[in-house]
Order: C-alpha cells, then sequence, then structure tokens
C-alpha cells in the first residue's frame, strides 16, 4: 500500500487518488477544473468520484473553501495512489 503523503504533492490533472481529510474521512477522489469561484472566476477543485461518498460538508461532490450553508469544508490533508 502507498503511504499518505501531503495534499500539496498530490496530481492535479484529473488521476484519481484517495484523499484522507482533516477530520480523517477517506473519499475517492480526483482534481477537477472548470469551476467556477464566489466571484465567477474560474478555479478547479478536488471532486469525490461517487458524490455519495462525499464528505457531507462538500457541496454536490466538491470541496469547496464553504459550501452552501457557509460551512467550512473538510478539506484534504493527505493522498495516496488509487
Amino acid at each position: 500500500m502507498t503511504n499518505w503523503q501531503p495534499i500539496e504533492t498530490a496530481p492535479r490533472d484529473g488521476t484519481p487518488i484517495y484523499g484522507q481529510t482533516a477530520q480523517g474521512v477517506e473519499v475517492a477522489m480526483f482534481w477537477g477544473e472548470g469551476l467556477l469561484d464566489d466571484d465567477g472566476r474560474d478555479c478547479g477543485g478536488w471532486h469525490a468520484s461517487d458524490e455519495g461518498a462525499a464528505p457531507d460538508c462538500w457541496t454536490d461532490g466538491v470541496c469547496w473553501a464553504r459550501n452552501d450553508s457557509g460551512v467550512p469544508s473538510d478539506a484534504p490533508v493527505l493522498w495516496r495512489a488509487r
């Protein structure tokens, strides 16, 4: 099994990976582009591969700085290969 590594080193090219959030939740995910931030600017973000398996605080299966309710998302801090 691959060791966990800091999320800053994770591939951001759509490669499927496993992430672990700050609260210890493991999520199958990938980095996706083509999103818009609150100011309408293009941005990317971590997407759960299975939206139903995303933490409840991720809106529409995406880890945003804050979800639709204004609550900070439980962001991934570690990653490993799938």
